[in-house]
């Protein structure tokens, strides 16, 4: 079965570097984004990218391993998005829920942002600069939509 991400981050190449998926629901927990995780994985034949990243408006979560390997539960990394929605989406109020597509387009551009190869002024706000997801990831194509 094709699944169709949320967001597909791929190499200069064309190679998936990143599967990206969108959660709006609010406060997306540990538990959750684990067990969202295990889902994909379990109902779709998804490839063995280097990354998988779970987002919601609240929380990211972002896996380096995949559920074969002995500690694929735990994310390796697990972070605040408030500085993403604050830096991308500013006009949202405190308290405000982002819905849907407005959610994808806020973390599609924080992910064009990561990418870029220079960094335009106030790039260390952002969640994940400066990590080994975000080398990855720089010089990529960051699409919406995409089959894996």
């Amino acid at each position: 079965m094709t699944y169709s991400a949320d967001i597909v981050i791929e190499s200069e190449t064309g190679q998936p570097i990143a599967i990206v998926e969108v959660i709006a629901v609010a406060y997306l927990d540990r538990a959750e984004a684990i067990g969202t995780r295990q889902n994909l994985v379990a109902d779709y034949s998804l490839p063995r990218t280097p990354f998988l990243l779970l987002v919601s408006q609240d929380r990211g979560f972002l896996w380096s391993t995949w559920p074969d390997s002995p500690d694929a539960d735990m994310p390796d990394l697990e972070f605040s998005m408030e500085p993403v929605v604050r830096r991308f989406a500013p006009e949202v109020a405190e308290g405000e829920r982002l819905r849907g597509e407005s959610l994808r387009l806020v973390v599609f551009q924080w992910l064009l942002h990561l990418t870029a190869p220079t960094s335009p002024n106030g790039a260390g706000d952002v969640p994940l600069r400066n990590t080994p997801f975000a080398r990855a990831i720089q010089y990529g194509r960051v699409l919406i939509g995409a089959p894996v």
